[in-house]
């Protein structure tokens, strides 16, 4: 067996893994390093969702590496895995520094196998409409695919209006509406689902979110997402007869923003409008909508129906 104490850095050897169980995972690693390692400030494992998402940290209390320099650590730490239904690739790290801020990186595994994770979430068409009545939220399924008789925990519908894209983990914006759902129990799902709320004002150039919510140990954890429509602005009244004619210049758009008022949003435009494109059918459109949100168009190849050459046909008519 090598020598670990020869190693000048404090690595990860031998077992890795975790384990989810719910809204907990248990990790597990062996950590080898020079001698008197552990007495170098305080230690954590952390575990990361694609790098951008840190979805558990366990203190390692009191480390006592054997005489080589070897610890095996195993531990229970809560968990809030990133928002959505998408496929993640988790990696493992060993930080120290102070709790609350590991701010030295030590060693890191990245594994193989992606992960996803059975969480409530929003399915089908979803949409957001404003009336005199307020605002009607239509969502085609909210579904808990957790075991049979694995409750949830109380859910709620929230819409943001954030200051930057919603990547699936915390965020930045101001509140517009919510409303409390209830619990699902799993393998259930309530469907057509047509809600009438009251919304504050939406701040312009916001990212209008809608976000699936439930209620943990911890509060409440974002579940799912989709990016709605912003409301439509009142029409401007056309000018008076006594406007001057370089007035009435000015307020013509320019040719960019004409062109960039035409465009669809493939993360914010109903199943209807996306329908509207030469070529997309309404199977077509709903399947880019279940499909959001997207980081770029070349992310429309996710969507059944979507292929190489109908993405550059609409390349020029979409945008995010």
């Amino acid at each position: 067996m090598p020598d670990l104490n020869s190693s000048s850095r404090t690595i990860f050897c031998g077992n890795l893994g975790y384990r989810f169980d719910a809204d907990q995972v248990e990790l597990q690693a062996d950590i080898a390093g020079p001698c008197g390692w552990s007495n170098q400030g305080q230690w954590a494992l952390q575990l990361w969702a694609d790098e951008t998402v840190k979805v558990a940290e366990l203190p390692i209390d009191r480390p006592e590496p054997d005489q080589q320099g070897l610890l095996r650590v195993s531990g229970v730490a809560p968990a809030q895995p990133p928002a959505g239904d998408d496929f993640h690739r988790m990696s493992l790290k060993l930080v120290s520094g102070q709790p609350g801020y590991y701010a030295e990186l030590h060693d890191q595994q990245t594994f193989g196998l992606l992960q996803s994770f059975a969480q409530p979430r929003l399915a089908g068409t979803v949409a957001g409409h404003w009336s005199d009545e307020g605002l009607t939220i239509e969502v085609e399924s909210i579904r808990n695919p957790r075991a049979p008789g694995n409750l949830s925990g109380t859910l709620a519908l929230e819409l943001w209006a954030l200051d930057a894209p919603y990547a699936g983990a915390s965020w930045s914006g101001t509140p517009v509406a919510s409303l409390v759902i209830g619990c699902l129990d799993g393998q259930a799902s309530l469907e057509r689902n047509r809600f009438v709320v009251h919304a504050a004002p939406c701040p312009a150039d916001s990212e209008l979110t809608l976000m699936l919510r439930e209620w943990t140990n911890t509060g409440y954890v974002t579940r799912d997402y989709r990016l709605l429509e912003q409301p439509a602005q009142a029409v401007a009244t056309a000018p008076t007869a006594v406007e001057s004619e370089a007035a009435q210049t000015r307020q013509l758009p320019s040719a960019k923003a004409q062109a960039s008022a035409q465009r669809v949003s493939i993360n914010r435009a109903s199943a209807a409008r996306i329908s509207s494109l030469k070529g997309i059918s309404d199977k077509v459109a709903a399947s880019i909508v279940a499909h959001r949100p997207y980081r770029s168009l070349d992310d429309l190849l996710r969507a059944k129906g979507i292929g190489i050459k109908r993405l550059e046909q609409l390349r020029a008519q979409l945008e995010l």
